[in-house]
């Protein structure tokens, strides 16, 4: 190198080393500062610069994912009610009356949508790989009042330590969902039914004269199907009434007490005709029964001797009122009769 170069280098060049002197426009100098080394230091290194941009790919990918999940889930309106809402210049209050909607039942249904379809959404977060996708996420789900101020995202990512948690709350959410469709759906046909009331009438009656057809025309081939089943499945029906019964033994018991006291009556009329059709049937099985068990029917009058003798009493005292009640009645009849003729 040439004198020359030498002496440019030592006039205008700096030292990797040389001090950093801070001076003022008075020309004032407050002393030396770090050094030159200091700067070079802070230089990004070729690591970071690669790993910024495909952080910045990554951020590009979830953003699109994001925005695919919205046009997906929310409508072209609830879009908008988001966009509004996420900006954070308007309260929710003046969202809903300037785009003309009940803000209240509108954001209730948007949180509804957003809570059946939160797991795509945390998919995206694992998936893009962007390092603010959780950050971002937090703060859709809490804008959307999905999450309480103070919760993690953890809570709700299906890939940390809180997996069964988050299984468990979107089962609940599910079946929450699910029970309120039904309890809708319930109530609509509700409401269908009782303004449809002659409609659905008709439709009952027509259906019932069909059904009744369909009976008469099949009534061979139904009844032969349904001995073969019961023949098939005996012991499994069997097994499933002595369940039931065992179940519902109290409800039963009530019932057929209701139905005796509804019906005493015509139990008694139909008892009276059906023992006088098959009187000497039911004596000869009466005499059989009795030939066969003779040894329990005196074990069961002695050890309820007082209480048949106590039946058998009240039984004669109130046959004995009937017969009495019979003959005033007649005599009243034969006395009415007799002033007549008079």
């Amino acid at each position: 190198m040439s004198k020359s170069g030498e002496l440019r280098i030592l006039r205008y060049g700096y030292s990797v080393d040389a001090p950093i002197n801070y001076r003022h426009r008075t020309g004032d100098s407050e002393g030396d500062g770090g050094s030159m080394l200091d700067l070079y230091v802070q230089e990004k290194g070729v690591e970071e610069v690669l790993f910024e941009a495909d952080d910045e790919t990554a951020k590009a990918v979830f953003l699109k994912g994001f925005s695919g999940y919205l046009r997906k889930v929310f409508s072209k309106t609830e879009r908008e009610f988001l966009k509004r809402l996420m900006s954070g210049n308007e309260k929710l209050q003046d969202v809903g009356r300037a785009m003309g909607v009940d803000w209240f039942k509108y954001m209730q249904a948007i949180q509804r949508k957003a809570y059946k379809k939160t797991l795509p959404l945390l998919k995206l977060c694992e998936l893009s790989g962007w390092s603010r996708a959780e950050e971002f996420t937090t703060q859709v789900l809490r804008r959307l009042s999905l999450m309480e101020d103070g919760a993690m995202l953890e809570d709700f990512l299906p890939q940390k330590a809180h997996r069964a948690r988050v299984r468990e709350a979107l089962k609940q959410a599910k079946a929450d969902n699910a029970a309120l469709t039904v309890r809708e759906k319930k109530a609509y046909n509700a409401l269908w039914r009782e303004k449809h009331r002659e409609q659905v009438k008709a439709y009952s009656e027509k259906h019932r004269e069909k059904k009744k057809s369909y009976y008469e025309a099949h009534r061979e081939e139904i009844k032969a199907t349904r001995r073969a089943y019961r023949k098939a499945n005996r012991e499994k029906i069997k097994a499933y009434n002595k369940a039931y019964r065992e179940a519902h033994r109290e409800e039963i018991k009530a019932n057929k007490k209701i139905y005796r006291e509804v019906n005493l009556e015509e139990r008694k009329k139909y008892h009276r005709v059906y023992n006088a059709a098959h009187r000497e049937e039911i004596n000869a099985q009466n005499k059989v029964y009795r030939e066969t068990h003779r040894e329990e029917l005196r074990e069961y009058r002695e050890a309820r001797r007082e209480e048949m003798k106590a039946y058998q009493k009240a039984y004669r005292a109130r046959k004995k009122a009937e017969k009495l009640a019979a003959i005033e009645a007649a005599r009243a009849v034969q006395g009415a009769s007799a002033e007549g003729n008079v």
